[in-house]
């Protein structure tokens, strides 16, 4: 699925089937939700402001 994520010529999604209580011995799982890029409400713009301004990891 990756190396077809990586030659699409478009957007491409992996879904990963996960079980919420098990971690690793390593800290666990991260992944990033972004807010929106485009609203007309200004709280989802606001969110989008703070959220691009929040360090990536």
């Amino acid at each position: 699925a990756l190396a077809q994520a990586k030659t699409a010529p478009g957007p491409f999604v992996v879904v990963i089937d996960t079980d919420p209580y098990p971690s690793t011995p390593y800290g666990g799982t991260w992944w990033d939700v972004a807010v929106p890029e485009v609203s007309v409400r200004p709280e989802v713009r606001a969110a989008r402001v703070k959220y691009e301004a929040k360090p990536k990891r």
